[in-house]
């Protein structure tokens, strides 16, 4: 029973991450039908941004995460306005703009190596006590992130799903051409949801570092995760999108419970 509520708690953990990237990845990609691979180095390098932030400069933490997610959206805003947009004006393919989405991931990856090393790095306070319930173990660290990530979840889906900015969103993900005739502004809004969804991918990166280590590749697997959620629950959809990503990562660490539901044995549980 305690090894099934551990993995429980890992799950929620896992999921609440997981969600957020989906909505951040499904807002960006139904309104604008590009595969956003780069989106995992956002998730990177926000979270070494933090850590140079809080580690080299002494900003403090609070301060530097504010700081690194402001330059998330901003990564974010310069990729479209500098590769997607004249992508768009040249009408390139999908995989044109796959291509391209790649080669960005890879170039922020690789700088990341390069100014950093390949060496693992430690952000958060590995000592902070954690929470008992019920025999399963659950870090102050996690539960914290878990709120945060699982709130901008929530309003996320209630800002698309409720609010007149959210109803133009789903006008523009439903048919561009129309929406255009219509006279909305198409090209400020790709650029809106680009700095929106990074601010939130930037903000996941984070709250992973804050829990688990740095690595310079941590940001794909995360993405991957978050989008196979995305798609499973609906990526038409975020609200859809963010509970498909909530339950990846619930089934995830429930299927490699130490007895193994599935014949796994559990290792440390990484996002």
């Amino acid at each position: 029973m305690n090894q099934f509520l551990q993995c429980v708690l890992n799950g929620i953990g896992s999921g609440a991450i997981y969600a957020l990237i989906a909505g951040s990845f499904t807002i960006i990609y139904s309104t604008t039908r590009i595969f956003h691979f780069a989106h995992a180095a956002i998730f990177t390098v926000a979270a070494y941004l933090t850590y140079t932030f809080s580690v080299y400069l002494h900003l403090g933490l609070a301060l530097s995460a504010v700081l690194s997610g402001i330059a998330a959206g901003f990564i974010g805003i310069t990729m479209a306005i500098i590769v997607y947009e004249p992508l768009r004006k040249r009408a390139a393919s999908a995989f044109g703009f796959i291509a391209a989405s790649l080669g960005l991931l890879i170039v922020l990856q690789n700088l990341i190596s390069l100014l950093f090393g390949d060496n693992v790095l430690i952000l958060g306070e590995a000592s902070l006590e954690g929470i008992s319930i019920l025999g399963a173990r659950i870090s102050s660290t996690r539960v914290l992130t878990s709120i945060l990530a699982i709130s901008l979840s929530v309003l996320l889906c209630c800002v698309i799903g409720r609010t007149r900015v959210g109803t133009t969103l789903r006008a523009m993900a439903s048919n561009s051409d129309l929406a255009e005739t219509s006279g909305l502004p198409l090209y400020k809004l790709r650029l809106a949801v680009f700095v929106v969804g990074s601010i939130l991918m930037g903000i996941a990166g984070i709250l992973v570092a804050l829990d688990t280590q740095l690595k310079p590749d941590m940001g794909f697997y995360a993405f991957l995760m978050g989008v196979t959620g995305a798609i499973v629950g609906g990526i038409g959809r975020t609200s859809w999108a963010v509970a498909g990503g909530f339950a990846i990562g619930m089934f995830r660490d429930i299927s490699v419970r130490p007895s193994g539901f599935l014949g796994k044995k559990m290792s440390k549980t990484t996002v």
